[in-house]
Protein backbone atom coordinates (compact mmCIF):
# COMPACT_ATOMS: atom_id res chain seq x y z
CA UNK A 1 0.00 0.00 0.00
CA UNK A 2 3.06 2.48 0.60
CA UNK A 3 3.44 2.23 -3.17
CA UNK A 4 0.54 3.38 -4.05
CA UNK A 5 -0.53 6.71 -2.74
CA UNK A 6 -4.00 6.51 -4.00
CA UNK A 7 -4.80 3.39 -2.17
CA UNK A 8 -3.28 4.88 1.29
CA UNK A 9 -5.20 8.26 1.03
CA UNK A 10 -8.73 6.29 0.33
CA UNK A 11 -7.44 4.51 3.90
CA UNK A 12 -6.69 7.23 5.47
CA UNK A 13 -9.91 9.19 4.29
CA UNK A 14 -12.55 6.52 5.25
CA UNK A 15 -10.57 6.24 9.38
CA UNK A 16 -10.17 9.69 9.57
CA UNK A 17 -12.20 12.06 6.84
CA UNK A 18 -10.29 14.17 4.10
CA UNK A 19 -9.00 17.25 5.92
CA UNK A 20 -7.05 14.71 8.62
CA UNK A 21 -6.17 12.76 5.69
CA UNK A 22 -4.10 15.75 4.80
CA UNK A 23 -2.82 16.41 8.05
CA UNK A 24 -1.12 12.83 7.82
CA UNK A 25 -0.06 13.00 4.14
CA UNK A 26 1.58 16.29 5.10
CA UNK A 27 3.25 14.92 8.32
CA UNK A 28 4.05 11.30 6.40
CA UNK A 29 7.90 10.52 7.46
CA UNK A 30 8.38 7.26 4.96
CA UNK A 31 10.85 7.77 2.30
CA UNK A 32 8.77 4.39 0.87
CA UNK A 33 6.14 6.86 -0.02
CA UNK A 34 5.87 9.45 -3.26
CA UNK A 35 4.65 12.27 -0.86
CA UNK A 36 4.31 14.61 -3.24
CA UNK A 37 2.20 12.14 -4.95
CA UNK A 38 -0.03 11.38 -1.65
CA UNK A 39 -0.35 15.08 -1.44
CA UNK A 40 -1.34 15.74 -4.27
CA UNK A 41 -4.24 13.94 -4.07
CA UNK A 42 -5.27 14.77 -0.78
CA UNK A 43 -5.30 18.27 -1.85
CA UNK A 44 -8.32 17.48 -4.21
CA UNK A 45 -10.36 16.39 -0.96
CA UNK A 46 -9.43 19.27 1.15
CA UNK A 47 -8.16 22.76 1.59
CA UNK A 48 -4.49 23.50 1.76
CA UNK A 49 -5.21 25.73 5.15
CA UNK A 50 -7.80 22.97 6.56
CA UNK A 51 -7.77 22.78 10.07
CA UNK A 52 -5.59 26.45 10.59
CA UNK A 53 -2.87 24.80 8.83
CA UNK A 54 -2.57 22.17 10.63
CA UNK A 55 -1.22 20.20 7.67
CA UNK A 56 1.42 22.72 6.96
CA UNK A 57 2.49 22.11 10.79
CA UNK A 58 2.34 18.47 10.43
CA UNK A 59 5.02 18.87 7.41
CA UNK A 60 7.37 21.23 9.62
CA UNK A 61 7.20 18.77 12.39
CA UNK A 62 8.51 15.94 9.67
CA UNK A 63 11.35 18.07 7.92
CA UNK A 64 8.93 17.84 4.56
CA UNK A 65 10.50 20.82 3.57
CA UNK A 66 9.53 20.03 -0.11
CA UNK A 67 6.05 19.36 1.25
CA UNK A 68 5.82 22.51 3.27
CA UNK A 69 6.89 24.48 0.24
CA UNK A 70 3.50 22.94 -2.16
CA UNK A 71 1.18 23.91 0.56
CA UNK A 72 2.56 27.35 1.13
CA UNK A 73 2.26 27.63 -2.69
CA UNK A 74 -0.71 26.20 -3.04
CA UNK A 75 -3.05 28.16 -5.60
CA UNK A 76 -6.37 28.23 -3.78
CA UNK A 77 -6.66 28.53 0.23
CA UNK A 78 -2.69 28.07 0.92
CA UNK A 79 -2.31 28.55 4.87
CA UNK A 80 -0.38 31.19 5.93
CA UNK A 81 3.63 30.64 7.10
CA UNK A 82 2.36 32.21 10.33
CA UNK A 83 -0.52 29.90 10.80
CA UNK A 84 -1.30 29.35 14.59
CA UNK A 85 1.17 32.23 15.96
CA UNK A 86 4.00 30.61 14.31
CA UNK A 87 3.64 27.18 15.56
CA UNK A 88 5.27 25.48 12.41
CA UNK A 89 8.17 27.77 12.87
CA UNK A 90 8.17 26.63 16.41
CA UNK A 91 8.01 23.10 15.61
CA UNK A 92 10.40 22.94 13.38
CA UNK A 93 12.95 24.43 15.31
CA UNK A 94 12.42 22.23 18.14
CA UNK A 95 13.27 19.05 15.57
CA UNK A 96 16.14 20.85 14.26
CA UNK A 97 15.19 21.02 10.57
CA UNK A 98 17.21 23.92 9.37
CA UNK A 99 15.93 23.80 5.84
CA UNK A 100 12.34 24.27 7.42
CA UNK A 101 13.06 27.26 9.39
CA UNK A 102 15.04 29.08 6.72
CA UNK A 103 12.10 28.55 4.44
CA UNK A 104 9.40 29.84 7.18
CA UNK A 105 11.22 32.82 8.31
CA UNK A 106 12.08 33.50 4.35
CA UNK A 107 8.45 33.37 2.98
CA UNK A 108 7.99 36.35 1.03
CA UNK A 109 3.89 36.59 2.68
CA UNK A 110 3.11 36.49 6.24
CA UNK A 111 6.47 35.01 7.56
CA UNK A 112 6.57 33.74 11.08
CA UNK A 113 8.10 36.35 13.12
CA UNK A 114 11.59 34.75 14.68
CA UNK A 115 10.28 35.45 18.06
CA UNK A 116 6.58 34.69 17.45
CA UNK A 117 5.38 33.12 21.01
CA UNK A 118 7.69 35.54 23.22
CA UNK A 119 11.03 33.39 21.43
CA UNK A 120 9.34 30.39 21.74
CA UNK A 121 11.34 28.50 18.86
CA UNK A 122 14.48 30.07 19.86
CA UNK A 123 13.86 28.30 23.77
CA UNK A 124 12.98 25.02 21.99
CA UNK A 125 15.56 24.89 19.89
CA UNK A 126 17.96 25.51 22.63
CA UNK A 127 16.08 22.70 24.76
CA UNK A 128 16.99 20.16 21.95
CA UNK A 129 20.48 21.42 21.30
CA UNK A 130 20.24 22.36 17.95
CA UNK A 131 23.02 25.05 18.02
CA UNK A 132 22.57 26.04 14.00
CA UNK A 133 18.91 27.01 14.69
CA UNK A 134 19.66 28.90 17.74
CA UNK A 135 22.05 30.57 15.62
CA UNK A 136 19.83 30.94 12.43
CA UNK A 137 16.66 32.62 15.27
CA UNK A 138 19.54 34.60 16.98
CA UNK A 139 20.44 36.49 13.32
CA UNK A 140 17.28 36.84 11.76
CA UNK A 141 17.47 40.15 10.32
CA UNK A 142 13.94 41.06 11.76
CA UNK A 143 12.09 40.33 14.83
CA UNK A 144 15.02 38.49 16.16
CA UNK A 145 14.33 36.94 19.45
CA UNK A 146 16.83 38.45 22.17
CA UNK A 147 18.71 35.51 23.45
CA UNK A 148 17.32 36.16 27.34
CA UNK A 149 14.20 35.64 25.62
CA UNK A 150 12.29 35.17 29.32
CA UNK A 151 14.96 35.90 31.52
CA UNK A 152 17.12 33.30 30.55
CA UNK A 153 14.87 30.57 29.71
CA UNK A 154 16.63 29.47 26.66
CA UNK A 155 19.56 28.91 28.51
CA UNK A 156 18.27 27.30 31.92
CA UNK A 157 16.51 24.39 29.09
CA UNK A 158 20.12 24.16 26.96
CA UNK A 159 21.80 23.85 30.65
CA UNK A 160 19.14 21.39 31.80
CA UNK A 161 19.59 18.95 28.98
CA UNK A 162 23.81 19.61 29.00
CA UNK A 163 23.94 21.37 25.32
CA UNK A 164 27.12 23.06 26.32
CA UNK A 165 27.65 24.62 22.74
CA UNK A 166 24.60 26.16 23.07
CA UNK A 167 25.06 27.19 26.43
CA UNK A 168 28.26 29.14 25.03
CA UNK A 169 26.71 30.37 22.42
CA UNK A 170 23.87 32.48 24.15
CA UNK A 171 25.93 33.13 26.89
CA UNK A 172 28.65 35.10 24.46
CA UNK A 173 26.02 36.26 22.34
CA UNK A 174 26.61 40.06 21.07
CA UNK A 175 23.88 41.85 22.06
CA UNK A 176 20.91 40.88 25.38
CA UNK A 177 23.29 38.12 26.05
CA UNK A 178 21.59 36.01 28.96
CA UNK A 179 23.02 36.32 32.68
CA UNK A 180 24.85 33.14 33.62
CA UNK A 181 23.13 33.45 37.27
CA UNK A 182 19.74 34.05 35.62
CA UNK A 183 16.44 33.21 37.96
CA UNK A 184 18.83 33.01 40.59
CA UNK A 185 20.97 30.51 39.22
CA UNK A 186 18.83 28.01 38.19
CA UNK A 187 21.05 27.04 34.79
CA UNK A 188 23.93 25.92 37.48
CA UNK A 189 21.45 24.19 40.06
CA UNK A 190 19.61 21.92 36.94
CA UNK A 191 23.32 21.57 34.97
CA UNK A 192 24.54 20.05 38.69
CA UNK A 193 21.57 18.13 39.02
CA UNK A 194 21.84 16.19 35.87
CA UNK A 195 25.64 15.73 36.28
CA UNK A 196 26.33 17.63 33.25
CA UNK A 197 30.29 19.12 34.76
CA UNK A 198 31.01 20.30 31.40
CA UNK A 199 28.11 22.93 31.77
CA UNK A 200 28.68 23.20 35.38
CA UNK A 201 32.32 24.61 34.72
CA UNK A 202 31.49 26.82 32.14
CA UNK A 203 28.93 28.87 33.86
CA UNK A 204 31.12 28.95 37.20
CA UNK A 205 34.13 30.11 34.97
CA UNK A 206 31.95 32.72 33.00
CA UNK A 207 33.69 36.13 33.25
CA UNK A 208 30.38 38.02 33.68
CA UNK A 209 27.84 37.20 36.37
CA UNK A 210 28.97 34.62 37.06
CA UNK A 211 26.55 32.10 39.64
CA UNK A 212 28.18 31.43 43.13
CA UNK A 213 29.09 28.00 43.72
CA UNK A 214 26.93 28.51 47.16
CA UNK A 215 24.14 29.76 45.45
CA UNK A 216 21.03 29.64 47.52
CA UNK A 217 22.58 28.30 50.24
CA UNK A 218 24.61 25.38 48.86
CA UNK A 219 21.47 24.19 46.35
CA UNK A 220 24.04 23.38 43.63
CA UNK A 221 26.32 21.00 46.12
CA UNK A 222 22.46 19.28 47.86
CA UNK A 223 21.51 18.40 44.01
CA UNK A 224 24.73 17.16 43.08
CA UNK A 225 24.84 15.19 46.64
CA UNK A 226 21.26 14.17 46.41
CA UNK A 227 22.33 12.21 42.50
CA UNK A 228 25.63 10.59 43.94
CA UNK A 229 27.83 12.93 41.82
CA UNK A 230 31.44 12.68 43.55
CA UNK A 231 33.23 14.54 40.83
CA UNK A 232 30.58 17.62 40.94
CA UNK A 233 30.37 17.81 45.03
CA UNK A 234 34.46 17.97 45.20
CA UNK A 235 34.50 20.73 42.00
CA UNK A 236 31.97 22.86 43.95
CA UNK A 237 34.01 22.32 47.54
CA UNK A 238 36.55 23.25 46.05
CA UNK A 239 35.48 26.42 44.30
CA UNK A 240 37.75 29.06 44.48
CA UNK A 241 35.21 31.71 45.20
CA UNK A 242 32.37 30.90 47.66
CA UNK A 243 32.19 27.34 47.26
CA UNK A 244 29.32 26.22 49.60
CA UNK A 245 29.68 25.25 52.93
CA UNK A 246 29.73 20.86 53.11
CA UNK A 247 27.18 21.34 56.07
CA UNK A 248 24.83 23.47 54.38
CA UNK A 249 21.40 23.21 54.87
CA UNK A 250 21.57 21.51 57.94
CA UNK A 251 23.90 18.81 56.25
CA UNK A 252 20.70 18.11 53.04
CA UNK A 253 23.71 17.00 51.68
CA UNK A 254 25.23 14.02 53.57
CA UNK A 255 21.06 12.89 53.35
CA UNK A 256 21.56 10.78 50.26
CA UNK A 257 22.62 7.27 50.40
CA UNK A 258 25.67 7.34 47.97
CA UNK A 259 28.54 6.31 50.45
CA UNK A 260 31.74 8.22 48.61
CA UNK A 261 29.87 11.01 48.71
CA UNK A 262 28.97 11.24 52.49
CA UNK A 263 32.29 10.20 53.45
CA UNK A 264 34.10 13.47 51.29
CA UNK A 265 31.58 15.42 53.25
CA UNK A 266 32.34 14.22 56.84
CA UNK A 267 36.24 14.66 56.03
CA UNK A 268 36.15 18.09 55.04
CA UNK A 269 38.37 20.21 56.80
CA UNK A 270 35.87 23.01 57.59
CA UNK A 271 31.96 23.67 58.65
CA UNK A 272 31.84 19.47 58.34
CA UNK A 273 28.47 18.23 58.45
CA UNK A 274 27.29 16.51 62.12
CA UNK A 275 27.21 13.00 61.32
CA UNK A 276 23.94 13.44 63.22
CA UNK A 277 22.48 16.23 61.80
CA UNK A 278 18.60 16.52 61.52
CA UNK A 279 18.15 14.42 64.29
CA UNK A 280 20.10 11.33 62.66
CA UNK A 281 18.29 11.55 59.24
CA UNK A 282 20.98 10.19 57.37
CA UNK A 283 21.62 7.14 59.68
CA UNK A 284 17.56 6.65 58.79
CA UNK A 285 17.71 7.55 54.80
CA UNK A 286 20.62 5.09 54.51
CA UNK A 287 19.03 2.36 56.72
CA UNK A 288 16.00 2.63 54.58
CA UNK A 289 17.53 1.99 51.64
CA UNK A 290 19.73 -0.19 52.92
CA UNK A 291 23.01 0.91 52.43
CA UNK A 292 24.96 -1.36 54.76
CA UNK A 293 28.32 0.96 54.15
CA UNK A 294 26.85 4.06 55.11
CA UNK A 295 24.76 3.10 58.48
CA UNK A 296 28.84 1.67 59.27
CA UNK A 297 30.50 5.03 58.58
CA UNK A 298 27.52 7.17 60.17
CA UNK A 299 27.34 4.83 63.84
CA UNK A 300 31.50 4.48 63.66
CA UNK A 301 32.27 8.59 63.09
CA UNK A 302 34.60 10.05 65.75
CA UNK A 303 32.20 12.61 67.23
CA UNK A 304 28.80 13.62 66.94
CA UNK A 305 27.96 9.82 65.62
CA UNK A 306 24.03 9.12 65.48
CA UNK A 307 22.60 7.06 68.06
CA UNK A 308 21.07 3.72 66.34
CA UNK A 309 17.91 4.49 67.96
CA UNK A 310 17.67 8.01 66.77
CA UNK A 311 14.01 9.68 66.09
CA UNK A 312 12.59 7.27 68.15
CA UNK A 313 13.69 4.18 66.21
CA UNK A 314 13.37 5.02 63.26
CA UNK A 315 16.21 4.10 61.56
CA UNK A 316 15.63 0.41 62.87
CA UNK A 317 11.93 0.82 61.86
CA UNK A 318 13.10 1.63 58.10
CA UNK A 319 15.40 -0.82 58.06
CA UNK A 320 12.53 -3.54 59.19
CA UNK A 321 10.02 -1.97 57.11
CA UNK A 322 12.09 -2.98 54.15
CA UNK A 323 13.32 -6.27 54.89
CA UNK A 324 16.84 -5.10 56.39
CA UNK A 325 16.94 -7.96 59.00
CA UNK A 326 20.03 -8.47 59.02
CA UNK A 327 20.73 -4.93 59.47
CA UNK A 328 18.81 -4.41 62.13
CA UNK A 329 20.35 -7.05 64.08
CA UNK A 330 23.37 -5.36 63.80
CA UNK A 331 22.48 -2.12 64.05
CA UNK A 332 21.41 -3.10 67.55
CA UNK A 333 24.39 -4.81 68.76
CA UNK A 334 26.64 -1.78 67.72
CA UNK A 335 29.40 -0.58 65.07
CA UNK A 336 31.27 -3.34 66.24
CA UNK A 337 28.85 -6.25 64.91
CA UNK A 338 27.70 -3.67 61.83
CA UNK A 339 31.86 -4.06 60.90
CA UNK A 340 32.21 -7.59 61.28
CA UNK A 341 28.68 -8.08 59.60
CA UNK A 342 30.09 -6.49 56.49
CA UNK A 343 33.39 -8.44 56.45
CA UNK A 344 31.69 -11.39 56.30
Amino acid sequence: MLDHPKSMLDLLTTVHGPEEALVRAAGCASKRVDKAALLRAALKMARANCKDGDALIAAAIAGNDAILRALLESKEHAPRADCQDGKALVEAAYCGHESVVRLLLGWKAHAPRADCQDGQALIDASDSGHVAVVRMLLESKAHAPRANVRDGQALIDAAIRGHKSVVRLLLGWKKHAPRADSQDCQALIDATYNGYEAVVLLLLSWSEHAPRADCLDGRALVAAAAGGLESLVRMLLEWKKHPPRADCQDGEAALNGHEPVVSLLLNQRVHVPRADCQDGEALVQAAAGGHEAIVLLLLSWSEHAPRADCQNGEALVAAALRGHESMVRNMRLGPTAMRAWLWL
